[in-house]
């Protein structure tokens, strides 16, 4: 049964084809076999992306997203957590982001990473 999804996640952006290559798999199935059992997954996203999931408590409903960069002292514990995961890879500035959304889970989610302007808790250090 299909229900409204809530994420909140430090999300890579990463190509497939890397990706594949690190995990030495065949597809994105593989690679989230292979995350099954760790807060990292395969975005539920029409693009490629790596998630760290995040615990979020709000409970909410309807379609809305939003994403910013991390600050510097998230980038250092998160920029480590995606190298081990990537086996060494130097992780840039640039592919990360955090993302927060909701969308109703009978597709894919929209492809939050690039920052978008609003202004409340979601800005502040996580």
């Amino acid at each position: 049964m299909s229900e409204y999804c809530h994420r909140k996640a430090v999300r890579m952006r990463i190509s497939l084809e890397e990706a594949c290559k690190i995990f030495n798999v065949n597809d994105s199935w593989d690679i989230a076999e292979l995350l099954e059992k760790t807060k990292f997954e395969v975005a539920p996203t029409n693009t490629f992306f790596i998630d760290y999931n995040l615990d979020c408590s709000k409970e909410t409903s309807g379609d809305w997203g939003r994403s910013r960069p991390l600050r510097v002292s998230e980038l250092t514990k998160y920029r480590r957590l995606f190298s081990n995961l990537l086996k060494g890879r130097e992780i840039s500035v640039k592919e990360l982001a955090l993302v927060e959304y909701c969308w109703y889970d009978c597709s894919e989610a929209p492809d939050y990473f690039d920052e978008l302007t609003y202004h409340d808790d979601f800005y502040d250090e996580v």
